[in-house]
């Protein structure tokens, strides 16, 4: 997989945690390749790209991270279970780095689609993906850690421009 690509979904995470949720972001270790089936954190958003790439981008989560990331969201420091409305928010959290790193992409010559988050609570899940690995980066932040999965490929109906 191509390291920019990577490289502009680290960069949207940390511009959106940045951003939206004034917090300092910093890679919380070396990436890893993870194949497949993946175990799942205790709680994925899953947003799968189409069009000239392909694949997925997978955030996962300690429930007690994705509680705080989605109170922040809501704007109540005190809601105490991860419930639909969490979900919803955690999965908008998705949508707002995938949107910007599809806007990068597109500056990149890449025109990709993206489909609503799906967010999964398991404590002991596995999946497996459209790519024979993923490529999984450690996020920290002052309120915990996370890490996000990609795996993309080039379509097979994408032809090469020449530079």
């Amino acid at each position: 997989m191509n390291a920019e690509i990577v490289n502009k979904f680290f960069g949207s995470t940390a511009t959106v945690l940045r951003d939206y949720f004034h917090l300092d972001v910093s890679s919380g270790g070396s990436a890893s390749l993870v194949k497949m089936p993946a175990a799942l954190d205790h709680v994925s958003v899953i947003l799968s790209f189409t069009g000239d790439l392909t694949g997925q981008f997978v955030m996962g989560f300690s429930s007690e991270m994705a509680l705080n990331m989605a109170r922040t969201m809501i704007g109540n420091a005190e809601y105490e279970r991860f419930d639909e409305l969490c979900q919803s928010a955690i999965g908008e959290l998705g949508n707002m780095i995938c949107g910007m790193t599809s806007a990068e992409l597109t500056t990149m010559g890449y025109t990709c689609d993206i489909a609503p988050p799906v967010v999964l609570v398991n404590e002991h899940a596995s999946m497996s993906f459209g790519v024979p690995t993923l490529i999984a980066q450690p996020i920290s932040t002052p309120n915990g850690a996370f890490r996000i999965c990609i795996g993309m490929s080039p379509s097979k109906k994408r032809v090469p421009v020449a530079n």
